[in-house]
């Protein structure tokens, strides 16, 4: 049976949404699939980041950054309903 899938959507996927990716993982293992991508990613995890979830004991500084193939607007639309 296929795990459920948390999928947490931004535009750069080099900050918030890599600390949004790396904190349920931790806390439930290998009960559900975490992961996040952008409309647009950047090119590295933001160090600001690294350095936050490091000092909670999370290194996400291998983390990789991944494209979503929703357009932009659709990016949007989820993210303002979740507002």
């Amino acid at each position: 049976m296929d795990k459920p899938l948390i999928l947490i959507l931004c535009t750069g996927n080099s900050c918030r949404s890599q600390m949004a990716e790396a904190t349920p993982r931790r806390e439930v293992g290998d009960i559900v699939r975490v992961e996040s991508a952008g409309s647009n990613p950047a090119k590295h995890v933001h160090p600001k980041a690294v350095q936050v979830m490091d000092e909670i004991g999370i290194d996400i500084q291998q983390n990789v950054r991944r494209c979503t193939h929703l357009g932009s607007e659709v990016v949007a639309m989820l993210l303002s309903r979740s507002a």
